[in-house]
């Protein structure tokens, strides 16, 4: 599934593959622009509009139109509204997200401790484990064909692809809560609050493809925002001012008010537009019976890339104590955070390119997914190498803080980080080139071997055998996934555009 960062300048086609007439995404020019604010001209030369009416809808949107009748550029009367969806507001949103995200493990850390700490990295992973589990892969192509020039299309796909997320959510909560039971747990308020936040986390992953369809951009990250890190203050500020509010219950109490919240504002936002009021289109009409067999196609890649990010915490949780899960766990939330800084700042921005290039000129194609190996890692490396400073500062010189510091364990969840940001360097290119077999497989692959690693390394050595079975891992795939990026840029280029 590939996404159109604000202001690139690139179309990205969600369209391909399904017989569709190619038009430019929001945001995206044609040859040239008059008034040098950029926008969309009024044309018909690629369908990107097809009539004034549909011109006429974007531009009350808040989108700026411009004419080639008379060179004139139609003034937008939501300038606010641009300048919400620019590039960097939206990348300071995601920053403001992810310093949330990371105060929040420091107060756990400091008010609450690591083995809390370690519980919430395994909670988290459950939570996040549901929409790849019970999506069925039908994300793949919720984006694809939500992009429409009617509105009615769009939220009709999606009052589908919801009633599908709760259909299989019902069923998946009247199978595990009873598994629950039957292995001798109980059902407390850390259980229930635990399964509302996967609910949420679920429905809002649907949503927040949904507005990056309809292209607003903003309001998809401020929904994430919403949902997963604006509550942190609040729980902070309880846990400080009463030390009774120092639980997990209180931080995941946040959690799922943030996800209703969100749920709530989305929601609300649809129905205004229509959606539970609007019959189906052609478009939507029957699209889960429609797009079922494909998506499963893709599901197991996506519960591998759900895998590969959380698995190996269940596995660290019965061989290993729960204070040295603790330290995993902080030690993978700073890295992690590098992974992200990276993927947004450098690997996302670059996927239309790489698109582009594909279908025009496949050797400067492979140079191209080649060389953006080198400042992928070069951005890694010093991120990683900030972050290790500043938990060693934490732990000398701010010694309230409890931040542990552990070099060893600490080098080599970085390093492995660092191992995977140039693998999914190589695994972006393969998605550019449409090759969803190979990127699918290897992500399969890849999924496996790093849970068995850590589930071997952890047997023979602990963590720290865990850890650098891990890193080693990283290193073989980052070298297969480098040789398929090599091979296929060998192929011929393709007389069609890529389809993944």
């Amino acid at each position: 599934m590939r996404f159109l960062e604000p202001g690139q300048g690139y179309a990205v086609d969600f369209t391909q593959g399904f017989g569709k007439t190619r038009r430019p995404a929001f945001g995206e020019t044609d040859d040239e622009e008059i008034g040098g604010e950029g926008g969309f001209w009024l044309h018909d030369e690629i369908g990107a509009w097809g009539s004034f009416e549909n011109a006429y809808r974007a531009w009350h949107r808040g989108f700026p139109i411009h004419s080639r009748c008379n060179n004139k550029a139609i003034p937008s009367n939501r300038l606010m509204g641009k300048a919400i969806n620019s590039s960097l507001a939206i990348f300071g949103l995601r920053i403001a997200t992810l310093v949330l995200r990371f105060a929040l493990t420091i107060y756990i850390t400091g008010s609450i401790g690591l083995v809390a700490l370690g519980l919430f990295g395994l909670i988290t992973g459950a939570v996040m484990l549901a929409p790849s589990l019970l999506g069925l892969g039908l994300n793949f192509h919720l984006v694809r064909d939500m992009v429409s020039d009617d509105m009615a299309d769009s939220l009709s796909v999606l009052r589908h692809r919801l009633v599908a997320r709760v259909v299989a959510m019902t069923v998946g909560t009247l199978v595990f809560v009873p598994a629950w039971v039957w292995l001798g747990h109980d059902i407390d308020t850390l259980f229930v609050l635990a399964l509302i936040v996967a609910w949420g986390e679920a429905i809002g992953l649907d949503l927040y493809l949904a507005l990056t369809a309809l292209h607003a951009n903003f309001a998809a990250n401020l929904s994430v925002a919403v949902r997963s890190a604006l509550w942190v203050p609040v729980v902070a500020l309880l846990g400080l001012l009463d030390p009774g509010y120092r639980t997990l219950e209180t931080v995941m109490a946040g959690w799922a008010a943030g996800s209703l919240i969100n749920l709530v504002a989305v929601l609300y936002w649809c129905g205004r537009n229509g959606m539970f009021s609007r019959t189906d289109t052609d478009i939507s009409r029957n699209w889960t019976r429609r797009v079922l067999p494909s998506s499963l196609a893709i599901w197991p890649s996506d519960l591998a890339l759900i895998a590969i990010t959380f698995g190996d915490r269940f596995i660290l949780a019965a061989l290993i104590s729960k204070t040295a899960l603790g330290l995993y766990v902080f030690f993978w939330t700073f890295a992690n955070a590098v992974q992200t800084l990276v993927q947004t700042s450098v690997l996302t921005p670059s996927l239309p390119r790489l698109v582009r290039l594909h279908r025009e000129d496949i050797d400067r194609w492979r140079q191209k997914s080649m060389r953006l190996a080198m400042p992928v890692a070069a951005a890694a490396i010093a991120l990683s190498a900030g972050a290790l400073v500043a938990i060693f500062v934490g732990h000398v010189f701010l010694p309230e803080l409890q931040f542990p510091w552990a070099p060893v364990i600490a080098g080599c969840i970085f390093l492995g980080a660092c191992l995977r940001l140039v693998a999914d360097t190589f695994s972006m290119a393969l998605n550019s080139a449409g090759n969803v077999r190979r990127f699918a497989s290897l992500n399969i692959l890849y999924a496996a071997a790093i849970l068995a690693a850590c589930w071997a390394g952890a047997m023979a050595g602990g963590l720290i055998g865990s850890v650098i079975a891990m890193a080693a891992i990283s290193l073989v795939f980052l070298v297969l996934r480098g040789l398929s990026v090599a091979a296929e840029g060998r192929q011929p280029a393709a007389s069609a555009p890529p389809t993944g």
